[in-house]
């Protein structure tokens, strides 16, 4: 009798064979040396990225292994497997001629595998089926599959050139080109015909007359444009007066925003004097426009100042012109955006006011040069651009905050928005412009001309968490949150005022430079601080519990509005902070800002509110030297309009509620005495804004408008369109 054919067991399934080669070698088809980067990655045309696979251990097990049961469940499971595998291999070695007892255990071994699988198949209907998994199985398995199906994020490229910066991004086209020239036909073996022969033609010259021809249809279908101002260079002052402004600038704001490299400007701007050839579109020409018109600010002169500020105006006006025109490219480089910060730092320290456009169009060109990516992964920058891309890329992150600040805007600069790095702590003397490796860094506690820049730059998380708290309206807002915010920003401003306590006796120079700076930053910080507790200090007249928030606020509107006692405009010596005050726009005026002004009279107010016969005396006592500043800051305005700035807003409020507050401190009428102050003081207001629009004529005879404007005898409505305010508000009983 013939046997029965033995049943073919199933063939064990080969393991695959680990991958030794990189990816880019692999996908190329090419040997790789296996090196760490190998050498076919060094040498390709394309930069490549040489990575190794690591080797995962594929799991064939039974397809159970990955529902997710509990383990009494699957230990069960695994016994009868373990159980019934050995048994069907037993089976597989039992002959069909057996002897009778053979034949008895063959019939027992069946039995007992019928039984097997009438238990498994219990156990597998207790457990959930795949079609129906249950949710935490289905996030769990559908967070195992995206972690194995994810990829890393695509490095960017950066191309620089001598005429713009261009950043591709994670979908430009120019990655997948690469992509294909690395993986394309060039390694591969083809059949080379010889017969071929090679075109005698000068594609070189042939690519740069197709250039030259290119932009010059180009530059056709772009309309002639006329400048606002054409000859803004011939506006320039005199060179000792240039000195003066530009000395003013670096003194100043430059330790702040750390726009430009000082050594490689102070070059330039000598070859400017000289007279050294320089292109028709110099971009330097208007770089220094910019300086000169910050400059103009801190000029010691008021009456100087305020005739060289006509002309910034028209710098600021030229320059942002000459950078957004038509004419230049959508790409920016490096000193496109200094200028674009300069420009907007003018806007700020000038009369012209901020823009959202301009703003929007900064942070757009930092972010198309790639200054929201660290420099140090790409391959183009300079050991000198690796510094100044992430000095510019500050300056471009605390402009924006400001502004958003000012307009009460949600930031389009978040903390997973860009990778840069903090500058580091470098003085200019110690880079060069071909500097072929950095130097090492100075240590944090020695001061240099980054310290400041840098110091302001670790408080920026903190103040755009506050902006970004205050901007959600979907929240209410937490006044634990306030008080703790609030001291994270007074910590703040302790750890930067250490870097001016730290200069020594020897650094004389240094201390009187620094103040400014120390100054400047202060008042940003203290406004930060009225921004959070404003709305609890509406409620704290009403709700005993928000107390503390009227103090924090006080404290910080004081801080800001003691600088009003250095100022002195009739006698022309003040320093550098006053100077800015006088000139600037929005809360950086300080002292002169009814930003702050307003908060150190609603306190007032809300004194002589909870106030009785017994503590009048002591809180008029208390409340005098308050008083005494925000009169001699009142007092200013005047001086202010003889020279030609007039404040009427600041000047028509301040004066009406300081009546207010000593007619209710006397027991007055408010109304009585605001009469006689109408009576003793407009007057004398139109007088001094008559003589300036006489000189106005005098200077531009020929401008119509000024010429066909009347001047009618006061009435009460005049004043309230002068004071942009109801003004029979203020003649109301106090209650």
């Amino acid at each position: 009798m013939h046997l029965p054919a033995e049943p073919e067991r199933p063939t064990p399934r080969r393991r695959r064979r680990p991958a030794k080669s990189c990816t880019p070698c692999r996908n190329r088809k090419i040997k790789c040396d296996l090196g760490e980067p190998c050498s076919q990655c060094l040498k390709a045309r394309a930069p490549l990225q040489c990575s190794y696979e690591p080797y995962v251990k594929r799991n064939h097990g039974h397809r159970l292994e990955s529902v997710n049961v509990d383990s009494g469940v699957a230990a069960a499971l695994e016994e009868v497997q373990s159980r019934l595998s050995s048994l069907e291999g037993a089976s597989y070695a039992v002959p069909s001629r057996t002897p009778p007892a053979t034949s008895a255990l063959n019939e027992k071994l069946q039995r007992t595998v019928d039984d097997l699988k009438h238990r498994l198949a219990q156990i597998e209907s207790r457990t959930p089926a795949p079609s129906q998994p249950s949710p935490s199985s289905t996030v769990a398995s559908t967070s195992s599959m995206t972690a194995a199906a994810s990829v890393p994020q695509v490095t960017p490229k950066l191309r620089v050139s001598d005429e713009k910066t261009k950043l591709f991004g994670p979908n430009h086209f120019m990655l997948t080109l690469n992509e294909f020239t690395a993986n394309g036909l060039e390694n591969r073996e083809v059949e080379v015909n010889m017969s071929i022969s090679t075109p005698n033609v000068d594609f070189p010259c042939i690519r740069d007359e197709f250039n030259k021809m290119r932009k010059i249809i180009k530059a056709a279908e772009i309309p002639v444009l006329v400048e606002p101002v054409p000859d803004v260079l011939g506006t320039i002052p005199a060179r000792d007066v240039c000195d003066k402004l530009v000395a003013g600038y670096l003194r100043t704001c430059e330790p702040i925003y750390r726009i430009l490299h000082i050594p490689t400007f102070q070059q330039e701007y000598e070859s400017f004097w000289q007279g050294a050839a320089l292109a028709k579109d110099s971009i330097f020409d208007m770089t220094l426009l910019m300086v000169l018109a910050i400059g103009v600010t801190f000029l010691d002169s008021e009456q100087e100042k305020f005739r060289l500020l006509v002309a910034a105006k028209s710098w600021v006006i030229a320059a942002e012109w000459r950078l957004t025109s038509l004419h230049r490219k959508v790409s920016s480089d490096i000193k496109d955006v200094q200028l674009a910060c300069l420009i907007q730092l003018a806007r700020q320290m000038t009369p012209i006011g901020n823009s959202w456009t301009f703003i929007g169009t900064l942070t757009q060109m930092a972010s198309g040069a790639g200054l929201h990516r660290d420099p140090e992964q790409f391959l183009s920058p300079s050991p000198f651009e690796i510094v100044m891309r992430r000095r510019l890329w500050a300056t471009v992150m605390e402009l924006q905050l400001q502004y958003t600040i000012d307009q009460a805007s949600a930031s389009p600069i978040g903390p997973l928005l860009y990778d840069t790095k903090t500058p580091p702590n470098y003085n200019d003397a110690d880079l060069s412009v071909d500097m072929k490796s950095l130097p090492q860094e100075i240590p944090d506690g020695i001061h240099t001309d980054s310290s400041v820049q840098r110091a302001l730059l670790a408080s920026f998380p903190l103040r755009l968490r506050i902006t970004n708290i205050l901007q959600d309206f979907m929240a209410p807002q937490d006044h634990a949150t306030a008080i703790e915010l609030s001291q994270e920003v007074r910590n703040a401003f302790s750890n930067i005022s250490s870097i001016f306590d730290k200069l020594g006796p020897s650094d004389k120079a240094l201390l009187q430079v620094s103040q400014f700076q120390r100054d400047f930053i202060s008042v940003l910080l203290q406004r930060q601080i009225i921004i959070l507790h404003r709305p609890f200090v509406i409620q704290a007249r009403n709700d005993m519990r928000f107390s503390i928030s009227r103090k924090l606020c006080m404290d910080a509107a004081l801080a800001v509005v003691q600088y009003g006692k250095d100022m002195d405009l009739e006698r022309d010596k003040m320093n550098d902070i006053c100077r800015m005050f006088v000139t600037v726009t929005g809360p950086l005026k300080g002292p002169l800002s009814l930003y702050f002004i307003a908060t150190i009279v609603l306190e007032i107010f809300t004194q002589l509110e909870e106030q009785d016969s017994m503590t009048n005396e002591i809180l008029c006592l208390t409340q005098q030297p308050v008083l005494d500043i925000l009169q001699h800051i009142c007092d200013q305005s005047l001086p202010l309009m003889k020279i030609g700035r007039p404040s009427l807003k600041r000047y028509g409020l301040l004066s009406t509620m300081l009546i207010q507050i000593r007619a209710t401190q006397k027991g007055r009428d408010p109304r009585e005495a605001m009469m006689e102050w109408v009576h003793a003081n407009l007057q004398t207001i139109r007088g001094y804004l008559q003589k300036k629009l006489d000189t106005i004529r005098s200077e531009q005879s020929a401008i119509e408008s000024l010429t066909a404007m009347t001047f009618p005898d006061f009435d009460f409505n005049m004043l309230e369109d002068a004071f942009m305010m109801d003004m029979s508000m203020f003649f109301k009983p106090y209650q």
